[in-house]
């Protein structure tokens, strides 16, 4: 069998080729590079070099979504927002009631414990405020650990600010029918718009049968955004996102 021997060089027609390859790189990156430049020049034309600059993260999601999750300001931004309270329970420092007579019990309930009042004139009261809400749709849900004893017409009642967005009422006999989340089924009040940022839940002892006030939950409900793809131009700074929208809230 002949072998052929191991080239150590190689041919003219090769060597054309590996530049006509390496000049259709350098012909591609060169817009590029110009365009970087260019946008370069653009920021540090921006700033003044005896300024502190500070990067604000955005609080907008459209922002983040698109990849602009961040700000350059000249002023110091202090500490992040924390993120607003989605869950309260009655052991809680913001639940508070009103009238006599509602009692602690230690129970399956959510973290434990609930509060227990007998069936009244609707003067006792169970409330659930929630502050500093993002703007949007929130599903507005309850747990409560289920009773014989307790009534089947709890009167709950859902205010956006100051609006009365109605009362739905429950029944307390029966397990909550919904989503278990940390443990426990959370059965759905009611669907709202939030714009105020503040969002209340009221439970109150109208009833012939005693009423339980355990947790309360709030579901942000949010349309599907999903981004297909993006175009930056190369002539400028303006980008073009294609995105598939499912809407999930109410219209």
């Amino acid at each position: 069998m002949r072998h052929k021997p191991n080239r150590k060089g190689f041919s003219l027609v090769e060597l054309q080729i590996s530049f006509l390859v390496f000049a259709i790189g350098v012909a591609g990156l060169g817009p590029l590079v110009v365009m970087q430049s260019r946008h370069l020049t653009k920021i540090e034309s921006r700033f003044n070099a005896n300024n502190t600059y500070y990067l604000s993260p955005s609080n907008d999601d459209w922002a983040r979504k698109l990849g602009a999750g961040a700000s350059i300001t000249p002023f110091d931004p202090g500490p992040r927002a924390t993120s607003p309270i989605l869950v309260m329970d009655d052991s809680d420092t913001s639940f508070v009631t009103v009238g006599e007579d509602w009692n602690p019990e230690t129970n399956e309930s959510y973290q434990g414990n609930c509060q227990k009042h007998i069936g009244g004139d609707g003067t006792a009261i169970a409330r659930w405020e929630f502050t500093g809400l993002p703007a949007g749709w929130y599903d507005v849900r309850a747990t409560w650990h289920e009773d014989d004893m307790l009534t089947t017409a709890a009167p709950f009642t859902v205010y956006e600010g100051t609006e009365n967005k109605g009362e739905t009422p429950i029944d307390q006999q029966v397990a909550p029918s919904g989503e278990v989340i940390d443990g426990k089924p959370w059965q759905s009040l009611k669907i709202v718009s939030i714009t105020s940022g503040t969002l209340t839940v009221e439970l109150t002892d109208a009833s012939a049968d005693p009423v339980v006030a355990d947790a309360i939950r709030l579901i942000p409900l949010k349309n599907d955004i999903q981004i297909n793809s993006l175009e930056k131009s190369l002539s400028n700074e303006d980008v073009t996102a294609h995105v598939t929208v499912t809407v999930q809230v109410p219209q």
